[in-house]
């Protein structure tokens, strides 16, 4: 390799071009040389690839290219092959990176043979510069007296056990049981990951001294080797007591024949032979056991091969058919259940112990024990990600604590040890996986039978069930799954990227044939590469869920697909129909943006469309003239004869006039619209009729207004119209709440703001909720009446909407004066009334003035009251509004009387009382009535002002109204 090609080496370690491994031998004895040429080593480094730079004695030194798999995979893997076979061995390995090829340099030959000695029999470590590459994919714990690491067999070597207390108590139940003589097999049964070799190893990290343990693991790799498993006990049987197959005379010498350790066996028939072999193994081992309690620790046997478990039939059967007891604990891990199937009911002792995943926040616990540097948003959406697997888990922490990875992305380690799981499927089984990822983690079964023929699809569902790669879904039993989300995210990732996209292509044009909906096969066309023919599909989705009243749907979907639409032309109808959803669920100030972003850019029926709608959002915004100048180009683009988008226009112009307060205005407009809409029935109809009704209420009262409302009501409901009827409702609950038929008010805002809120109309569900809160806080019923208040002031923060925001706060802080939290109180109220002094809401200014100068008053602030009070008299006589005028009455009169002014209190809270007698309020009218008795009572009236309370105390029960009654009784006693 020249120095320019070694400047451009990828220091990923799955694509590092070298690796190192020095391996050596700690078996004392000569292999015979038919032996050496088929050992363990010379296996390894043909089946991984490597070259042998040097072999002398029991030291090998072998080397690893970058091709045709990554260097430093196979070095691992050969390394921990050879861990697992007793011919040769036990072995112990160093293993280091280049990026070019020196191994025969003294130094690193000096740097391996140093560390290699620093390594137990079974252990592979690795230098400084393997770790460095390796480690976010692979875990290792520091050797600080060699300056190396210990490569971890599976997790995080400082990782607590986690969640794991019960299983845990009960292995030392069934230990304890065992060590009295009766041998128990225990299964340890659970997803690859989900924590049986971690809590194998603290179980056997409890035993005694006075315990034996003898472990043995299988290989994936090697699975289809016979007697692997067995071959894996006597590696470690060997390496302390060379003369094991000695002491068990020729039925020793069977089994070294069958392990491959001899070159030839005895004259028996193979089935004698192993007959033999087995049940002199088997009788020593027992004999073992009984000198000093064994633990037969078999992990993954799910990857044994049917030799291996042929022996351990007969060890079993020994056990149970046999009468031979002892002090033994066959304790095996599997993913599968199939051990304990095939021994269950044998007559042993056998208890079967499953994993869960981690609960949430025994996951929680084991990523801050693994990442406390990490930010709790981060760990929670690693958790999440992990699904309370303790490996993936464990990847997530690792990778983030190194910075290798993004919450949303997956470790390379993690990604490494999920394609282990899926390499080994068959075609069949991978062409069933690539089907169903490219369908979802959780498909139907009829929709895999429609897209796979019936015999690929029941061998292929089958094996990968086995595999514990799909499951059927407890909760969906005709359906098939992922055992995990991560397995379908590796699944998908490892479809190459033109097969991916012809299967999604054929999934749309199969689903749209099949009337599936529209999203479903929009998705499929993007991920084909296909956005063209997606995006008309979306806009229709979105037309379907804006008629379902889907709203967050519809904007979604509209946003989808204005991010696929390259030309202008085409977005701006895209653009048009979110910002009339955006309108819809209160999201102002967005949908504004994309009003002003569309001006002068449309057209014909378009044109009009964009005016109106910009009227109603500005409007709503408080921006009053741009409303208007809207309107005004509505109507440019009007066409003399369309009777109906006049009456639109019309309609948007009493709207608007209803906003800015000229009553009299939007009554006649709405009058006029109902000229222009010559049918019987109609929404526009329904509208006109209840902006009537809404403009007569202010000039008239209530009671004038009742019979429009209901007009408009009883409409809307032949239309079916859900939105337009919770419209109506709210319009008559506020008529009903002014003429004191609460009852009937509360009714009317609790159906209106059901549907708002289901439909997802924020902006009419706040006015709904602020009303019916109105009628809960004049009842006394002030948690409730605040839960709702600060709910509408919620709603209005996330849409913007500065004058709703100010009148929540306004009604947040009445509820709180009523509470005695006056500093509360005037905090909301202050804010209130600043922001709307900034954008110039005089009727709505008119009433929070009028609020807070009540609630100064109740604080006992009269020099604040007065001062708000001239503001609520000085606006409403522009304003022409004499509701809060006749509440700024009653509040001069509680201040002149405060400061002994009887005979001025007593005609101001005279006029009060005329005002709100001639206005039909009979709240105000009773409020005004107990503040005029008051004065008669402070001036000696006593008879007199006896009979103001009396009819104050009439109108107050009738209503309901429990706190002022409670004052007032206050009074009369």
């Amino acid at each position: 390799m020249t120095t320019s090609e070694l400047a451009n080496v990828s220091t990923d370690p799955l694509t590092a071009p070298c690796a190192l491994a020095w391996i050596v031998s700690h078996d004392p004895r000569p292999l015979v040389p038919a032996v050496a040429s088929e050992a363990p080593l010379a296996r390894a480094a043909s089946r991984f690839d490597a070259q042998v730079l040097e072999q002398s004695g029991t030291v090998t030194l072998l080397a690893f290219l970058p091709a045709p798999e990554p260097a430093l995979q196979r070095a691992i893997k050969l390394a921990e092959a050879l861990m697992a076979s007793p011919v040769g061995g036990p072995y112990s390995a160093a293993l280091h990176v280049q990026p070019y090829l020196t191994g025969n340099s003294t130094r690193d030959r000096a740097l391996l043979s140093a560390l290699v000695e620093q390594a137990f029999p079974g252990e592979i470590v690795a230098t400084e510069a393997f770790q460095r590459l390796a480690h976010p994919y692979r875990w290792f714990e520091p050797i600080p007296e060699a300056g190396g690491f210990r490569l971890c067999a599976t997790g995080s070597p400082q990782a607590p056990l986690v969640g794991r207390t019960n299983e845990l108590a009960q292995l030392r139940a069934c230990w304890q049981t065992a060590r009295k003589g009766s041998p128990l097999l225990v299964s340890l049964q659970g997803e690859a990951g989900i924590g049986k070799s971690r809590l194998l190893r603290e179980f056997l990290a409890m035993a005694g001294e006075a315990d034996a343990i003898a472990a043995a693991h299988c290989q994936p790799d090697g699975s289809a080797r016979p007697y692997g498993l067995l071959a894996s006990l006597a590696g470690g049987w060997l390496a302390s007591d060379p003369t094991l197959f000695d002491q068990l005379g020729e039925a020793g010498q069977d089994l070294a024949y069958l392990l491959g350790l001899r070159e030839t066996g005895s004259t028996l028939q193979p089935k004698h032979l192993q007959f033999r072999a087995f049940t002199t193994l088997n009788h020593w081992l027992l004999a073992q056991a009984r000198t000093k309690p064994l633990v037969l620790a078999l992990e993954d046997l799910h990857w044994s091969d049917e030799a291996s478990l042929q022996w351990l039939d007969s060890l079993i059967a020994e056990i149970a058919f046999g009468g031979k007891r002892a002090p033994l604990l066959i304790l095996g891990t599997e993913r599968t259940g199939d051990i304990h199937q095939r021994y269950g009911g044998m007559g042993i002792g056998e208890v079967a112990i499953s994993l869960r995943p981690l609960g949430s926040e025994e996951a929680l616990s084991l990523m801050t024990a693994l990442c406390p540097e990490t930010d709790a948003e981060a760990r929670a959406t690693l958790c999440r990600r992990g699904g309370g697997n303790p490996l993936y888990l464990h990847a997530f922490a690792e990778a983030s604590a190194h910075g290798a990875v993004a919450p949303r992305d997956l470790p390379d380690p993690l990604r490494w040890h999920l394609a282990q799981r899926l390499a080994p499927l068959s075609a069949i089984e991978r062409r069933v996986l690539e089907t169903l990822a490219t369908l979802g983690p959780v498909v139907e079964h009829d929709q895999l039978a429609q897209a796979l023929p019936p015999l690929e699809l029941k061998y292929g569902l089958g094996g990968l069930k086995q595999a514990r790669i799909l499951e059927v879904p407890p909760q969906s039993p005709s359906s098939v799954g992922f055992c995990h989300h991560l397995l379908y995210e590796a699944a998908y990732d490892v479809i190459p990227p033109e097969r991916r996209r012809a299967l999604h292509a054929q999934h749309a044009e199969r689903l749209e044939r099949g009337g599936a909906p529209l999203t479903e096969i929009a998705s499929h066309l993007l991920r084909s590469d296909q956005p063209a023919l997606a995006r008309p599909l979306l806009r229709r989705a979105a037309e379907q869920a804006r008629k379902r009243h889907a709203l967050a749907e519809a904007r979604q979907l509209l946003k989808q697909a204005l991010l696929l639409s390259n030309d202008e032309a085409d977005a701006h109808p895209l653009r048009l129909s979110l910002a009339e959803v955006l309108v819809a669920s209160g999201e102002l100030q967005e949908a504004c943006d994309h009003l002003r972003a569309l001006q002068g850019l449309l057209v014909g029926e378009a044109r009009l469309q964009h005016a109106l709608l910009a009227s109603t959002a500005f409007a709503n915004q408080g921006e009053y003239g741009l409303a208007a100048s809207y309107l005004h180009e509505g109507q440019a683009a009007l066409s003399p004869v369309d009777r109906r988008s006049h009456a639109s226009l019309v309609l948007a112009e009493a709207q608007l006039a209803l906003r800015q307060g000229a009553f009299g205005q939007c009554r006649a407009l709405a009058q006029a619209a109902l000229d222009h809409l010559p049918e019987p029935a109609s929404l526009d109809r329904a509208l006109a009729y209840s902006l009537w009704g809404i403009a007569t209420y202010r000039l008239e009262g209530p009671a004038a207004a009742l019979i429009l409302y209901q007009e408009s009501l009883a409409m809307r409901e032949r239309l079916g119209a859900e939105a337009a009827v919770a419209g109506s409702l709210s319009n008559l609950g506020s008529a009903y709440y002014e003429l004191g038929r609460w009852d009937e008010a509360l009714a009317a805002f609790e159906g209106a703001i059901g549907t708002f809120e289901r439909l997802g109309e924020r902006l009419h569900e706040t006015i709904a909720l602020n009303n019916s809160a109105h009628v809960l806080l004049n009842r006394g019923e002030l948690d409730e009446a605040e839960r709702r208040y600060r709910r509408a002031l919620a709603l209005k923060q996330q849409m913007n909407e500065q004058p709703g925001i100010a009148a929540a706060l306004c009604n947040l802080g009445n509820t709180l004066s009523r509470r005695g939290d006056h500093s509360g109180a005037r905090a909301c109220l202050d804010e209130a009334i600043s922001r709307l002094e900034r954008v110039g809401e005089g009727e709505i200014l008119a009433e929070v003035y009028q609020i807070a100068g009540m609630a100064a008053i109740a604080a006992g602030d009269d020099r604040r009251a007065r001062q708000l009070l001239t503001r609520v008299r000085d606006l409403s006589h522009r304003l022409s509004r004499e509701a809060p005028l006749a509440v700024a009455l009653r509040g001069y009169a509680i201040l002149a009387q405060r400061a002994g002014h009887h005979d001025e209190a007593l005609a101001l809270a005279w006029e009060s009382v005329e005002l709100n007698d001639r206005l039909g309020n009979p709240l105000e009218l009773g409020r005004s009535l107990m503040a005029w008795g008051e004065t008669l009572t402070a001036k000696g009236e006593r008879a007199q002002a006896h009979d103001a309370f009396i009819r104050a105390r009439a109108l107050l029960a009738s209503l309901g109204a429990r706190p002022d009654l409670c004052a007032l009784e206050a009074l009369l006693g």
